[in-house]
């Protein structure tokens, strides 16, 4: 296990699109819309602009591999579990985000393709757990102008170890899901503006602004990168609504960097039915080769205040798939 400490890096892959089935459904262009309470992770000052009392229930899978069924290859899983209560001007919430990954390549000569190994043939797996306890803030400083602030317990462990070399890459996701390392406390803060009236909004969120770093049982550390979005939300007419984010940070991922442009629509029919679609891309010259990442989502309402919302992922050869399912009511 020494060999692991050459990680001299920290280790940092959690991606902004983790939880919230609208969001994901829109391909990650949320950060102008947020309006119930996945506010509290998408953009705390949302929580001004949305319903007056808002309680969301929300789980959310991603899986990204290159090849599922070769060794060798890196690979991703991340799971999300959101429950919200909120109001205009504030929110509790629980979140728990679970990523396990293969690592990428130590050796820069090595082909790109490769996951990092140590001297015994054997990929570096890992896997991440935190359970963040949120307690958000929003007020509308002026009209038009608002602005929201998250502060999160945040309970994590990570956990590293070798991988059997003659395992595929599915099959190294599954031993990774099994390590397990100490529990850690630690505090983190979001903070976001939202910009804007009916017609036009703007928004912009920092996340992980603490940078908190989570140790593993061999040395190396695994931190939770800052991450900086902007977006862009318009409602032309109607019901309708058109959305973009861009990522002004990057995030260092086992696919090299990701700084992620998304955009989306979202078109609601009577207060019943909405749908709603979106993609998404790495701006950086990511390792994954997945190009264009699609998104599809749907809301129905089961009662006056009452929402089932889904949404399904994919993007070229199935190399990154998702899913999430959330219920909420608002009113």
């Amino acid at each position: 296990m020494c060999v692991f400490i050459l990680l001299t890096d920290p280790a940092s892959a959690q991606t902004f699109e983790s939880v919230g089935a609208r969001a994901m459904g829109m391909g990650g262009a949320f950060v102008a819309v947020a309006d119930d309470a996945t506010a509290a992770y998408w953009n705390p000052a949302g929580l001004t602009t949305g319903a007056f009392f808002s309680l969301l229930v929300d789980e959310a899978f991603t899986r990204t591999r290159l090849d599922p069924t070769e060794s060798d290859f890196p690979g991703t899983e991340q799971e999300g579990i959101f429950v919200g209560l909120s109001t205009n001007t504030a929110a509790l919430s629980y979140y728990r985000l679970r990523i396990n990954q293969i690592e990428r390549p130590s050796n820069p000569e090595a082909s790109l393709g490769l996951a990092r190994k140590d001297k015994r043939g054997e990929a570096i797996l890992q896997s991440v757990v935190t359970h963040n306890v949120a307690l958000t803030g929003a007020s509308l400083l002026y009209p038009g102008f608002s602005m929201g602030s998250t502060v999160r317990y945040v309970m994590g462990s990570y956990g590293i170890g070798a991988g059997n070399p003659d395992l595929t890459t599915d099959a190294w996701l599954r031993e990774a899901s099994d390590l397990r390392g100490q529990n850690q406390h630690k505090a983190d803060i979001d903070v976001g503006l939202k910009i804007g009236g009916e017609k036009l909004q703007l928004g912009l969120v920092g996340r992980n602004l603490l940078e908190p770093s989570l140790d593993g049982p061999d040395g190396s550390s695994f931190r939770l990168d800052r991450q900086v979005r902007a977006g862009l939300a318009v409602r032309p007419a109607g019901r309708f609504l058109v959305a973009a984010d861009i990522d002004l940070h990057r995030v260092s991922t086992t696919y090299g960097d990701r700084r992620n442009v998304a955009v989306g629509a979202e078109q609601w029919f009577g207060v019943w039915f909405g749908v709603r679609g979106g993609a998404r891309f790495n701006l950086e010259d990511g390792d994954d080769n997945s190009g264009i990442v699609g998104a599809f989502g749907l809301s129905v309402s089961l009662s006056s205040s009452l929402y089932v919302d889904a949404q399904v992922t994919r993007s070229r050869d199935d190399i990154e798939q998702g899913w999430s399912i959330a219920g909420r009511v608002g009113f």
